[in-house]
């Protein structure tokens, strides 16, 4: 607690401050992953194989914007593919290909300021990695021969999706972090490594100043006299 004037500074421990962010970041990953699972499971008859219909590839710009949504599309991808028909080659392979899409999306929204270009460049790990490795994994393990139309047709809808979903979602997130929505801030994922018990946020409460009667500043200055 500091003092200025006539007023004291109270301060809330870095801890609790650390802890409602942690919260944050949880219910944040939750929800971007049940999201994701819930648009996939919502059109499992068409969101696996060469043809996919997964608007929750739409979400797959969220990295751009909030670092723990990688953690939250790699477990939604694996919990959508478990029913896919391709089995643990979907569940491995596929969710891998997701996570190294989101891991390359972050880091392109870190290195590039622009918005537009971001957007743009931050929404071609996923249209391209999906397009390249899923063919070549059902090809590999003989479950599709038809690599090139099977990578057009991947790279066709991805495109559709990512953008189409993922744009107007980005511009809606942009725009609600900008005015200061609770719940939409970013969270840094580690905390710093000096952890301060100093305040993070201060609250100023007024000091009640000592009241002096004129009797009490009598018998001060009759005291003063007697010495």
């Amino acid at each position: 607690m500091k003092v200025f004037g006539k007023h004291f500074i109270i301060k809330k421990p870095r801890y609790f401050i650390l802890k409602k962010s942690r919260t944050l970041l949880i219910a944040r990953t939750a929800v971007i992953c049940a999201l994701y699972v819930a648009l996939t499971y919502a059109f499992m008859s068409v969101a696996y194989g060469p043809i996919q219909i997964r608007i929750g590839e739409g979400l797959t710009l969220l990295p751009l914007i909030y670092p723990e949504s990688i953690f939250a599309l790699f477990l939604g991808c694996v919990l959508s593919n478990i029913a896919s028909p391709f089995g643990f080659y979907d569940i491995s392979i596929g969710s891998v290909t997701t996570l190294l899409a989101a891991i390359c999306t972050y880091f392109i929204g870190k290195l590039i300021k622009n918005k537009p270009l971001k957007l743009i460049l931050g929404g071609l790990p996923p249209i391209l990695f999906n397009a390249l490795f899923l063919p070549l994994m059902w090809l590999l393990f003989d479950l599709d021969t038809g690599y090139v139309m099977n990578m057009l047709s991947i790279l066709a809808t991805q495109a559709i999706f990512v953008y189409a979903v993922g744009i107007p979602l980005y511009i809606a997130l942009d725009k609600l972090q900008s005015k200061g929505v609770k719940g939409f801030e970013i969270v840094p994922i580690f905390p710093p490594k000096k952890v301060n018990t100093a305040c993070e946020e201060e609250t100023p409460v007024e000091e009640s100043a000592p009241k002096t009667t004129e009797g009490s500043a009598r018998e001060i200055v009759s005291q003063d006299e007697k010495e």
